[in-house]
């Protein structure tokens, strides 16, 4: 989980909103003597959820992603999920 960012807003007051997150920035890389360092990026989620916590839409570029958001929301920054979406680590790392 690279980041969650969270931001508040009413529709009652306006039909759109715009929500930008913090860049993040990643380091991989690939020694031919060591073998391969560091975690590849693979996609995003994201999603809005409404006043009781229900999700009201999502948006991803993976199918899996959408099918599988109630463990991705139990995710913390830094925790590494493995291909069934599952904590491997829950360890917080250091994300630039």
């Amino acid at each position: 989980m690279l980041d969650i960012a969270k931001k508040e807003f009413d529709f009652n007051y306006s039909k759109s909103t715009t929500f930008n997150s913090e860049p993040v920035t990643l380091q991989y890389e690939d020694s031919s003597h060591w073998g391969k360092e560091g975690y590849r990026y693979s996609g995003y989620l994201v999603f809005v959820v409404d006043e009781k916590d229900q999700i009201v839409k999502v948006e991803s570029n993976k199918g899996g992603y959408e099918s599988n958001i109630v463990k991705i929301r139990k995710a913390k920054v830094g925790n590494i999920l493995d291909g069934n979406f599952n904590v491997v680590n829950n360890k917080s790392r250091r994300v630039y």
